[in-house]
Parts: C-alpha cells; sequence; structure tokens
C-alpha cells in the first residue's frame, strides 16, 4: 500500500518523522506490512533507483518483525525492473472506496492534492440523479470523473463550490477523518467573512456604478444645455453652416473627454516612436483646426454667459 503524508508543516506528524527518520522532503520510506522500515529515498530521485530499491526491498527483512511481503504477488519478483515499479504502483493505486459524503484526500498523477466531501459525479444528468434511490451504494467505479465538494475545505470559493477532475488524472484517494465541530466552526465563520467581503465588494461596485450613471447624465445635460446656447449664438453670426460641421466634429471629440492640444501633441509623439494612433486619434489630428475653431466658438461662448471652461477629464 502506498501512503503519502504531508509534513511540511511545522510539528506536523513529528512522531512518524522521528520513527523512520525523516530529516527531508521528499522522503520516500519503505516499509514492511508490520510498519517496520526498511530503507527510504530522501530527494527527487530517477525512476531507475526507485525501480533498484523497490528490487532490494523484495527480498529484505527488517531488523525485527514479519519478513516483507512486497512479494506476495504472484511473479513481481521476476518482472524486469521498468515494469516492476509500474504494478506495484498499479496495486497500489485508489486504495480507498470512493462513497457519497466521505471527506477523501486525491492525489492527482501531476502530483498536486485535492481536498473534498465526494459528491454525485458532475457529468450526471438530473434524470440520473432522481433515479439514484440509495446515495450511499452509488457506484463510483463505472464513472469517468471525480466530483467533490470542496465548499469547506476552500472557503474562499464559496458555498456550494465543487471540482471535477478525470479519473484518469487521479493517482490515488486517501480517506480522512471528518471534520471536527471545532474546525466547522473556524471553516464557517471564515466563510461568513469572505460573504460579508463580497457583499461590501459588490455594494462598492454599486456605487461607484451610480455615481458613474450620474456623471455621465449631468455630462449630457451640459452638453444638451451648451448645445443649444451655440446655436442660438449661431442664428446670430453670418458663418452657419460652417461652424455648424465644427460643432458636429467637436461634440465627437469634446475637451471634457480629455481631446485637447496635449492629447494632439501626445498623438504626434505616439507617431514619432512610429506607434500607430487609433482610427479616432488620426481623424482628430486630421481635422483639428475644425475641432480648434468650434472650441475657439464655445470658449468665447462660455466667457460670455459667464461658465468656467470644464477641465479635461479622461474618458
Amino acid at each position: 500500500m502506498r501512503i503519502f503524508v504531508d509534513c511540511s508543516q511545522q510539528g506536523a506528524h513529528d512522531d512518524l518523522k522521528g520513527r523512520f527518520g525523516v530529516e527531508g522532503y521528499p522522503t520516500l520510506v519503505l516499509a514492511d506490512s508490520a510498519g517496520n522500515r526498511i530503507s527510504s529515498l530522501v530527494g527527487n530521485r530517477p525512476a531507475d533507483q526507485v525501480r533498484q530499491a523497490l528490487q532490494a526491498a523484495l527480498g529484505a527483512a527488517p531488523a525485527s518483525g514479519p519478513p516483507v511481503r512486497l512479494a506476495d504477488t504472484p511473479g513481481l519478483a521476476d518482472l524486469p525492473p521498468d515494469e516492476m515499479f509500474d504494478r506495484v504502483l498499479e496495486r497500489t493505486q485508489d486504495d480507498t472506496p470512493l462513497r457519497i459524503g466521505n471527506r477523501v484526500r486525491l492525489h492527482l498523477i501531476n502530483d498536486n492534492v485535492l481536498l473534498g466531501k465526494v459528491a454525485f459525479p458532475a457529468t450526471l444528468s438530473d434524470e440520473e440523479l432522481k433515479a439514484i434511490q440509495d446515495p450511499f451504494a452509488f457506484d463510483y467505479e463505472k464513472q469517468a470523473v471525480v466530483t467533490l465538494d470542496v465548499t469547506l475545505e476552500y472557503p474562499g470559493l464559496g458555498n456550494g463550490a465543487s471540482l471535477t477532475v478525470p479519473r484518469s488524472m487521479v493517482r490515488s484517494i486517501e480517506s480522512l477523518r471528518p471534520l471536527s465541530a471545532e474546525e466547522l466552526s473556524i471553516i464557517r465563520a471564515t466563510m461568513q467573512r469572505a460573504q460579508e467581503k463580497l457583499e461590501q465588494a459588490e455594494a462598492e461596485r454599486r456605487a461607484q456604478e451610480q455615481s458613474r450613471l450620474q456623471a455621465l447624465d449631468e455630462a449630457r445635460r451640459r452638453a444638451d444645455e451648451e448645445r443649444k446656447k451655440a446655436e442660438e449664438a449661431l442664428a446670430a453670426s453670418g458663418d452657419v453652416e460652417a461652424m455648424k460641421q465644427a460643432l458636429e466634429f467637436y461634440y465627437r471629440f469634446p475637451r471634457e473627454q480629455g481631446w485637447d492640444e496635449d492629447r494632439l501633441a501626445k498623438i504626434m509623439n505616439k507617431t514619432k516612436l512610429r506607434l500607430t494612433p487609433t482610427p479616432d486619434e488620426q481623424e482628430f489630428v486630421s481635422n483639428f483646426a475644425l475641432w480648434k475653431k468650434a472650441d475657439d466658438f464655445l470658449q468665447e461662448l462660455r466667457r460670455k454667459t459667464g461658465k468656467e471652461t470644464p477641465q479635461p477629464q479622461t474618458p
């Protein structure tokens, strides 16, 4: 049987580390069925070294206790090294049955781990779920995927969070004890704080959106008011058609949205650096004289009506 133990956290499994003499990670410990240490490998080792260690362990006996039973599988000791290791892995794979509601740790072939409660496979249809009479008797061995409810293991994901992985990605399955009442209390408190943060962030987003919409409405109102006064001023001048054309172009590139002399200079500098201006920037440069004509007209109009010229704003 192959067992993975995470000892990377300070104080975790000190009894096992002392028993098997673990001083660095990763450490592969080979033991017999009674838990007696046979040998160990420290660090990431090539596959041939691992196979050699397994071969040596097949005929080894510990200092005390019964002999090693790895060779009980018929023909295992006679396999060539490149096949023996694969057979050992095959014998120990999926050594924990999957049962709905059980808390497990999945060891994946990419060396990642996933914790959660076993849930019905996400691939089942509504009709298939309704047809299940006894959830605890559900046969997971026929399923191509494994779905875990990870709500309590990863509280930041929110209520009802689940993850599904292909069965082919699962190297082994480890059964875990249920969470204690104290652990559940801590997790629920964490989930509550996470939910409160989400709600606060959503409230702030809505307030910002409301403020943005109000600013847009105010900008439109001011633009309509200014347009009306501009039309009245045009009626009193003799250059009506030309100024209408200039104003139509100006309102597509208003100063209030950052279209001004500084923007023109930045666009020209962009061209010098061999950067391509956007289509709007190209049109603004090409018709800047028309824009300037309308801007001068509006500046004079604002001066006469006693209103300050609005400061440029980023769109």
